[in-house]
């Protein structure tokens, strides 16, 4: 029985190969923009992300990219939704919320969706593996 659900939880992973490592960038025009990196997981495995809304900005490392720090707080993968939320450092509050549908045909992936940065804003975005 064990062997059955880590072998479904094994293909479950793999049925997404679009998104086996590398980043994703999504844009609501000018507004605001959302870029992160996943690793080698068989779920979504956020290593790092960088949020910009107008002129305030947000990271899971200030170092590389300036901003106030936040920290992922889940993420969540299948074959058509990928979803993460961002929280505050001290994990007290929501500070973005990522919901994307992906759509897939003759081997083209095509996501899109809403970015909500509570007291900043919601958004339509448009987003694109990077």
């Amino acid at each position: 029985m064990l062997r059955a659900i880590a072998l479904a939880t094994l293909l479950a992973g793999a049925a997404v190969p679009a998104l086996a490592t590398g980043g994703m960038t999504c844009t609501a025009g000018d507004a605001a923009e959302l870029s992160f990196g996943f690793g080698h997981l068989p779920v979504l495995n956020v290593i790092s992300a960088s949020l910009s809304v107008g002129k305030t900005r947000w990271s899971t490392n200030p170092d590389i990219f300036a901003g106030t720090p936040i920290a992922v707080g889940q993420a969540f993968q299948d074959d058509h939704t990928l979803q993460i939320d961002l929280v505050d450092a001290n994990v007290e509050r929501v500070v973005a919320q990522l919901r994307v549908f992906i759509a897939q045909e003759a081997g083209e992936y095509v996501y899109g969706g809403t970015l909500r940065v509570p007291g900043h804003g919601a958004w339509p975005v448009v987003c694109a593996e990077s």
